[in-house]
C-alpha cells in the first residue's frame, strides 16, 4: 500500500475513463477511454458484447454487474492499454473494487448531490468535493476505494486542474455513444 501511495504523489498527466453500458437489450460492452490533461483521446478499447443468459443472471444474482465492471471491463481492458493512466475515473460504484488489483487510485466521480447507486452520497466514503472555479462544470464529488480513502486527498490538486480544462463526466457519455457505434456496426451473432 504504501508502494501505491508514493506512485500517486507523482503529478497525473493521463487519466483512463472505464463504464460498461447496456447497448441493446440484454446485451452490454464495456469500454475504457484514456485521455491527456486536456480530455484529449489518446486510447479506446472496448470489450465484445457481453450477453448473460438466464442461467449466469440466476447465479450470478447481485454480483452480475460487479463482475462485468471488474473481471470482463476493467481487468481485460486494462491489460490491452498502451498508454498507461496515472488514475482511473468510474461513474459505476462496482468499478470500485478494481482498486485491489490496480496500483494506481481508481476514483468513483459524480455531480455533487447525484445518486450513486447503493449509496446515498459518497462523503461517509472519504468522498471529496471538487468544484471548478469558473462556475464552467457543476461541482463533482470524487470518491475512492473504502480502503484506499487517501486516494482522494492525493489525487485531488492534479484532479482540479483537468477540471480547468474538461468535465470529467464527460467522458462517460463520449464512451457510451462510441460502445454503441461499435456494437451497431459489429453486432453480436445471435444466440
Amino acid at each position: 500500500m504504501a508502494e501505491a501511495s508514493q506512485k500517486i504523489t507523482r503529478a497525473l498527466s493521463v487519466l483512463a475513463f472505464f463504464d460498461f453500458h447496456e447497448v441493446e437489450e440484454g446485451v452490454f460492452r464495456g469500454g475504457v477511454l484514456v485521455t491527456d490533461n486536456g480530455g484529449k483521446p489518446l486510447e479506446f478499447h472496448c470489450t465484445s458484447a457481453i450477453r448473460p443468459n438466464p442461467l449466469q443472471k440466476t447465479l450470478y444474482g447481485d454480483t452480475l454487474h460487479p463482475h462485468m465492471a471488474v473481471d470482463l471491463t476493467a481487468k481485460l481492458l486494462h491489460t490491452k492499454l498502451k498508454e498507461k493512466p496515472d488514475a482511473i475515473l468510474v461513474e459505476k460504484k462496482e468499478f470500485l473494487e478494481f482498486r485491489d488489483d490496480a496500483d494506481i487510485p481508481v476514483l468513483l466521480v459524480a455531480k455533487q448531490g447525484a445518486t450513486v447507486a447503493g449509496d446515498e452520497s459518497g462523503e461517509g466514503d472519504g468522498g471529496k468535493i471538487l468544484s471548478d472555479d469558473s462556475g464552467k462544470f457543476e461541482a463533482l464529488t470524487i470518491t475512492p476505494h473504502w480502503s484506499h480513502k487517501a486516494d482522494a486527498d492525493l489525487a485531488l490538486p492534479d484532479l482540479s486542474n483537468f477540471f480547468r480544462k474538461f468535465d470529467l463526466v464527460g467522458p462517460f457519455e463520449r464512451i457510451r455513444e462510441a460502445l454503441k457505434m461499435v456494437h451497431s456496426q459489429n453486432p453480436p451473432a445471435a444466440g
